[in-house]
């Protein structure tokens, strides 16, 4: 899924951005932000690599460069800048969440359930 979104931004943002400041520029911005991303993440996680730090870069400068330029994400037409906000909340956010939401059910499953096991293991000991 995070594979999935960062391919649909560098595809979509990636494109649009190109056109406005040329390849090489494109490109400067595309290396630069991966490679300071990759840099600053090192320092919270042992081993990282993705693209994410890039497509943030592309994001951050379409973002800059367009601020109010219209595109639609989700069928829904929003301003650049939003984009940018909902993109960021998918990534950081998005992972910890769908985890957040399999403890919680796990924890209920274990709490509202615990008594099915400890009325089997009773019934072992009669």
């Amino acid at each position: 899924e995070h594979l999935m979104y960062n391919l649909f931004a560098l595809a979509l943002f990636g494109i649009i951005l190109e056109n406005i400041i040329g390849t090489k520029k494109f490109m400067l911005i595309f290396f630069m932000s991966g490679i300071v991303a990759s840099v600053i993440s090192s320092f919270f996680y042992n081993s990282a690599l993705g693209a994410s730090g890039a497509i943030f870069g592309i994001l951050g400068a379409l973002a800059l460069l367009r601020p109010n330029m219209t595109i639609w994400i989700y069928f829904m037409p929003m301003p650049m800048y939003i984009a940018g906000i909902v993109y960021l909340i998918i990534n950081f956010f998005g992972a910890y969440f769908l985890w957040g939401i399999f403890w919680y059910w796990e924890y209920w499953i274990y709490s509202t359930f615990k008594w099915i096991g400890s009325w089997s293991l009773f019934w072992l000991f009669l």
